[in-house]
């Protein structure tokens, strides 16, 4: 009788233990998204200024880095067949090379077309590595802690995103472009050395092979919905920003940058479901974009637009949730065999939803005021509300 009570006593105040989440093999995967994302990082930013040295033309600048993103978005699905086809670790090690080659193969790149061909090769080469890397992490974060396991290495890129890019510009203003593309190669390299010592993680059963994973459409779908407001701030908030009294937009996607980060690190501490905490991320984003559509009224202290900067941080908040959340949906939603193909799909709704996003609102801000499209966005994620309560999101991984 005693020893029942006490085991009674001990169920109904110890937790059961979960799975360590923190374990050698998700250390490993979250130092390969780093370099990975520190190469890319390391370039992006100053890429247009270096095709400024070749070309005065803006329109091929544009297309340039059109032809990177259309270039990962066609891999992504190829990438995810040969993932759960061929396995993990092989694919990411051909893409490391080809990142390295094709980031190095730059420095020739002394003709416009030239340049844009070498950036679809790099293009190409992005897309297979970083949808390779979540997957890796699919199959190493426990399926019971998976959306915190995502929403920690949902912090890796950010780091490097805010780490990277003014590294790289000192490298490129002090020593060149030679040597900034030399030392993206080679960061690009040492994704070996972790990728070596990680075991393979493809399942023992092993996928046909699909382009895509049909059951995580409904997750990607949501993801484009969360992604398209994001192509609205990349490409406009530069030129909004000084309209409002901010002249260093930069200020604005470092707070942004900030929310994301925090949001992330206390994910795996918020109470909630995910259908729960989906909602409060599609509020969030509404609300923050309505502080940016309202920053000319709100308040400003010593210069510094605080309504916009505020709207920074807001939008911040609700961004860091929708990736790492609905991935692990869209991830409990499938086979394990076929965790390539999930990732693959999730990734292609965030680009799509971004490239539409970039183009779409940058058409109305031509026909309408900066404020009247941050409203539109808004509207948006309100639409990525009511779409997570009509789609039945499962809550396996929470």
């Amino acid at each position: 009788m005693r020893g029942a009570l006490s085991r009674r006593f001990r169920a109904a105040f110890v937790a059961d233990e979960e799975p360590p989440l923190w374990t050698r093999a998700f250390l490993l995967v979250c130092g390969t998204q780093l370099l990975a994302y520190s190469s890319y990082a390391a370039i992006h930013p100053t890429f247009a200024v270096y095709l400024e040295t070749i070309t005065h033309s803006e329109s091929l600048i544009g297309v340039a880095f059109g032809a990177f993103t259309f270039a990962a978005v066609v891999a992504r699905p190829v990438a995810g067949w040969l993932l759960d086809r061929v396995g993990r670790r092989g694919v990411q090690a051909i893409a490391a090379v080809a990142l390295a080659g094709t980031t190095f193969s730059f420095t020739w790149a002394t003709v416009t077309w030239v340049a844009i061909g070498l950036r679809v090769l790099h293009g190409l080469a992005w897309g297979v590595s970083s949808t390779a890397t979540p997957t890796i992490a699919a199959d190493v974060v426990p399926s019971v802690r998976q959306s915190e396991g995502f929403a920690y290495f949902g912090i890796v890129p950010n780091i490097a995103l805010m780490m990277l890019p003014p590294a790289g510009l000192w490298i490129a203003h002090r020593y060149g472009f030679v040597m900034q593309f030399a030392g993206a190669a080679l960061l690009a390299l040492l994704v070996l050395g972790p990728l070596a010592a990680l075991e393979e993680t493809t399942p023992a059963t092993r996928s046909a092979g699909e382009f895509y994973a049909p059951e995580a459409l409904p997750a990607a779908a949501l993801v484009a919905l969360g992604s398209i407001p994001v192509g609205a701030i990349d490409a406009l908030l530069p030129l909004y920003a000084p309209t409002v009294g901010l002249n260093n937009a930069g200020l604005f996607f470092t707070v942004m940058g900030g929310a994301i980060l925090l949001t992330r690190a206390v994910r795996g501490r918020l109470p909630g479901s995910i259908p729960a905490l989906l909602l409060v991320s599609f509020v969030c984003q509404s609300a923050g974009l309505a502080l940016l559509a309202l920053a000319p009224r709100l308040l400003v202290i010593n210069r510094l637009p605080l309504g916009l900067l505020a709207g920074a941080a807001v939008f911040g908040v609700g961004f860091a949730l929708v990736f790492p959340l609905l991935q692990s949906v869209a991830v409990a939603a499938t086979p394990e065999s076929k965790n390539g193909s999930a990732t693959a799909t999730i990734l292609i709704g965030m680009d799509l939803g971004v490239g539409l996003g970039a183009i779409g609102f940058g058409v109305l801000g031509d026909l309408v005021s900066f404020a009247s499209m941050y409203t539109a966005a808004a509207v948006v994620s309100l639409i990525g509300v009511l779409a997570t309560v009509v789609v039945n999101l499962e809550d396996s991984t929470h």
